[in-house]
């Protein structure tokens, strides 16, 4: 296990494995690297990534505006500080030279004096007669520097959705000429070197540091001078905090464990007494053998080199829960064996008699656990997303490996546990002998209330009124749970891979009330047309035309370097003046073009590369190169957003204008790879259910021969899915490469739950439908209901966890058992005496019948020996 190779990237872990976005992502970045550009400048728009960044979300504290002089002043030292950091300008992106800082320009008195005043005057006066001209016209400052440089600031990600040109009668003596809740400085970092990426990392850190120092955590007014709250994050942030995350919530797994094994302790020592009491080493004994299963999946995997992922972590809670179930299946055949009279007299004959019955007859039941989980985690691996892939490989083998250990390590303990009440030994001191009047004393002895409990239970399996109750019981239930699975959500918000009190938590948390993100689109032309082709420039034309019309596409917002040629040719082919020239009045269309120089060979009789087109050749004065433009771009922006699958829909459409363009082009976007993940989840988790759903009837096919045996188990499982997708909405989550693992996982709970009772309605001897439907109830309900309990008992400390990935957990396992007896034990024994199997073995005589009848009204005889 300390080999173990642990993937930590979000983009590696939850994102489509054949995701078009990535594809798409790679290209970009082969078409416009630093080797190809025609400028080293840097502009935010135009990374293929979030690149590598450090940013800081100013706001004021009482929500007063924060664009005051007093207010901007002390941002201003803050960013001083971050600009005396040591290394900064070894490590910082640049533009012209210096390092660039989105947002610093807004600190200046230049931007009060020559852009905010100057803008409110206009706003004032064309608002007279323009009641629509508002902030939307105050997008860009463009601050023309004093030595010729240009600093180009989007106020939208800056100053964020409340920024506004305030009225004159609104500025407070011309004091306020904006106002805005929101001041984002990012520093911008190198990414484009491997030798740089240490000296990034370790700059990164220095600012986290820096900006923990400066605040008392994610409060609402949170630097020291207790002006602001301060939320910060870097680019390593989400990976690093993620990771911190569950480690942090690990300490709470040996807590869990204890309180496992105290409750099954507690619950297998019911009505025992000092010598049939398991005591403390049969519980022990059967979650020992879950460790083991999942110490040895987790050591197989590290031996074979298969990575691992912090979503593994969930497993232990996975496969003590299968193992409890499975350990309480086996003990509770075992007291039903052990309690029937035998003919054998020797202590060992007995032994084996015991031993090898209650293999018997638990043994279908948890192989069929055992067979199912492992089926619905063999199905998970077949999902496009490497964090379900691996979660399901390591889940899925823990379980082979648990059954393994239950046969052998476990029922090793339960024969030593025979011979010693065979022997008459006492549970807690095994080498002393039990005393007779040791053996009336009954630990926790609930006969009489277990009574009343059956009686309840048989009038709803029995009784033609409990089953109406019963029938409109469910009714009620499976309408409201279909109704919220409904309206389940989708994707996955990325604070909820981090701790709640994480400082990214609410770094991403600002970012979400106080900026509207939306994100850029651009076009890539990824081969080589001829712009000075009319037809091209039309097709262009009519393709960004198309684009705007998209619902969701802005169509006030564009970036086209072909606006800056007022002629109907650029001629560049034969000289890259002209076109290099237009370009440097606009510095960031220098790097939307790829400029490739090419030249006749005469004895290879064919046009050569002679590479790409560099600043430096423009003054040369050689013409013997051709030129062409062998990839540019465009740019577009969304102008709405749904954090869903909704947002793929303008993704797609911008994909299908593109191919029926005519051009070699194709949309792409930072962000479409997460709208692929919110659109690639849910066909994901139908498949998967699909696909186990099948797998799942030919298991229970096998094992339970009987096809409305087989209905009354699948219908059993739809129920129980049904039910915890929509409880899973009522209790605030969605649907995501997280709870997808969830619900994989619920698919082999759920079979368990329906075949321990099916299998038991069919096994159990002879009677009629109710009688049978009662005597399953009570053959595995306790087991079952001892099962459930017990788990969400174990997982209760995981309500505790601030990490996402184990709350989720909780709440999905609590949902889980809690609807597994439900309708494990009421809605499922309910169906089974209404249309359940009835085969020539199960009829008996009349006079049989006649004596036995009663024991479906009042449950005692059966009760003696659960």
């Amino acid at each position: 296990m300390l080999r173990m190779d642990m993937i930590t990237k979000v983009d590696k872990l939850f994102f489509p494995i054949k995701s078009q976005a990535k594809q798409d992502e790679r290209l970009v970045k082969s078409l416009f690297n630093k080797s190809k550009m025609l400028s080293e400048d840097f502009f935010l728009h135009q990374i293929a990534d979030f690149g590598t960044w450090a940013e800081v979300n100013f706001q004021t504290c009482s929500g007063e505006n924060i664009l005051s002089e007093n207010y901007l002043q002390q941002i201003k030292k803050i960013h001083g500080s971050v600009l005396e950091m040591a290394d900064l300008d070894q490590v910082c992106a640049k533009r012209n030279g210096q390092c660039l800082v989105d947002g610093a320009d807004l600190l200046e008195p230049k931007f009060y004096e020559a852009f905010l005043l100057s803008s409110m005057i206009r706003k004032s006066s064309l608002h007279q007669w323009d009641q629509s001209y508002d902030r939307k016209n105050f997008r860009f400052y463009v601050n023309f520097g004093d030595s010729g440089t240009i600093g180009f600031t989007d106020l939208s990600y800056n100053l964020g959705k409340h920024f506004r040109v305030n009225f004159q009668n609104e500025s407070n003596d011309g004091k306020e000429a904006g106002f805005a809740r929101l001041v984002k400085l990012r520093y911008n970092l190198k990414d484009n070197a491997d030798s740089a990426q240490s000296a990034v990392i370790n700059w990164e850190l220095q600012f986290l540091k820096l900006m923990k120092n400066l605040t008392n955590g994610p409060k609402e007014c949170n630097d020291k001078n207790g002006m602001f709250k301060i939320s910060y994050a870097a680019s390593q942030s989400l990976d690093s905090e993620m990771t911190n995350n569950v480690s942090l919530d690990i300490g709470l797994v040996v807590g869990t464990f204890s309180l496992i094994i105290i409750f099954a302790c507690l619950f297998m020592s019911l009505g025992t007494n000092l010598v049939t009491s398991p005591s403390y080493v049969l519980p022990f004994a059967g979650i020992a053998a879950a460790f083991f299963g999942i110490s040895s999946s987790f050591g197989l995997c590290s031996y074979l080199n298969y990575p691992g992922c912090n979503l593994i972590f969930v497993i232990p809670f996975l496969v003590i829960g299968i193992g409890i179930d499975d350990m309480f299946l086996i003990y509770s055949s075992f007291q039903h064996i052990a309690s029937k009279k035998t003919t054998q007299t020797s202590k060992e004959k007995i032994l084996e008699e015991v031993i090898c019955k209650t293999l018997s007859r638990s043994g279908v039941s948890i192989t069929i656990t055992s067979l199912t989980d492992f089926t619905a985690f063999l199905v998970g691996i077949t999902t496009g997303f490497k964090s379900v892939q691996i979660f399901c490989v390591y889940a899925g083998i823990s379980i082979l490996f648990c059954y393994f250990y239950q046969i052998t390590f476990f029922t090793g303990f339960l024969c030593w546990h025979c011979r010693r009440v065979l022997e008459q030994r006492n549970a807690f001191l095994p080498w002393l002998k039990a005393q007779p009047k040791q053996l009336k004393i009954k630990f926790f002895d609930l006969k009489k209330f277990k009574q009343k409990w059956l009686k309840i239970w048989e009038f709803f399996i029995c009784h033609k009124a409990g089953k109406l109750l019963t029938f409109l019981l469910f009714l009620v239930y499976i309408s409201t749970s279909a109704w919220h699975a409904y309206h389940i959500h989708e994707g996955i918000d990325l604070k909820d891979l981090v701790s709640e009190d994480s400082y990214y938590s609410a770094y991403v948390e600002d970012n979400s009330q106080l900026n509207d993100l939306y994100p850029i689109v651009m076009l890539v032309m990824h081969q080589p047309i001829d712009y000075d082709q009319m037809q091209n420039r039309i097709l262009v034309k009519n393709l960004i035309k198309n684009s705007h019309k998209i619902k969701g596409i802005s169509d006030s917002f564009g970036l086209n370097w072909l606006d800056m040629f007022k002629s109907d040719k650029i001629e560049y082919k034969d000289s890259a003046k002209n076109l290099i020239n237009t370009l440097k009045d606009y510095p960031p269309f220098l790097n939307d073009i790829v400029l490739k120089k090419t030249y006749f060979d005469y004895q290879l009789n064919r046009t050569v590369s002679a590479g790409y087109f560099a600043m430096s050749d423009l003054d040369s004065g050689q013409n013997v190169y051709q030129y062409e433009i062998e990839a540019s771009r465009f740019y577009l922006q969304y102008s709405e957003l749904h954090l869903s699958s909704l947002d793929a829909m303008p993704m797609h459409l911008l994909r299908k204008v593109c191919q029926e363009s005519g051009l070699p082009v194709f949309p792409y976007s930072i962000t479409f790879k997460y709208y692929e993940q919110f659109e690639e989840t849910l066909p994901n988790v139908i498949q998967s259910f699909v696909i186990a759903l099948e797998s799942m009837y030919l298991i229970a096919l096998i094992f339970v021969p009987d096809l409305v045996s087989v209905f009354c188990i699948i219908a059993s499982m739809l129920s129980i899915m049904t039910g915890l997708v929509g409880f899973m909405h009522l209790w605030g989550l969605s649907l995501s490469s997280i709870t997808m693992i969830e619900l994989i996982m619920s698919v082999g709970f759920c079979v368990d739950f329906s075949a321990h009772v099916t299998h038991a309605f069919i096994t159990n001897g002879k009677g009629d439908r109710n009688k049978r439907a009662y005597k399953a109830f009570l053959h595995v309900g306790v087991p079952i209901f001892n099962s459930a309990v017990s788990t969400i008992v174990g997982i209760s400390l995981l309500g505790f966890c601030k990490s996402y990935i184990f709350k989720s957990f909780f709440k999905t396992m609590i949902i889980l058992m809690s609807l597994g007896i439900l309708n494990s034990l009421l809605f499922l024994p309910v169906l089974l005496s209404l249309i359940g199997p009835h085969w020539p073995m199960h009829q008996e005589a009349k006079q049989q019948m006649r004596e036995e009848e009663m024991v479906c009204l009042n449950g005692q005889k059966s009760d003696e020996n659960v």
